[in-house]
């Protein structure tokens, strides 16, 4: 046991390095993100409030198209109980 000790510090340094590393490249993504969406909102000419208004205007077209799957969904169940 004593003479695995070195391996297996080595072995959990390099999975805590890896881990660290996983969470810069995610970190440096998010900040790559937020520049990139500054940068169109810019060129868009809309301001963030603005966005966020079209943003909840697609989602709640979404939970419309949605709803109306569902029940599209529950027709054909019926007409398949039925057949």
């Amino acid at each position: 046991m004593v003479a695995g000790a070195p391996a297996a510090g080595s072995a959990i340094a390099q999975h805590l390095a890896s881990i660290d590393a996983v969470d810069r490249q995610r970190t440096l993504g998010v900040i790559q993100n937020a520049a990139l969406m500054e940068a169109l909102g810019q060129r868009a000419g809309m301001d963030v409030s603005e966005a966020g208004a079209t943003g909840r205007v697609q989602a709640a077209s979404s939970a419309d198209l949605m709803a109306q799957l569902g029940s599209v969904v529950a027709a054909l169940q019926q007409i398949v109980k039925a057949a």
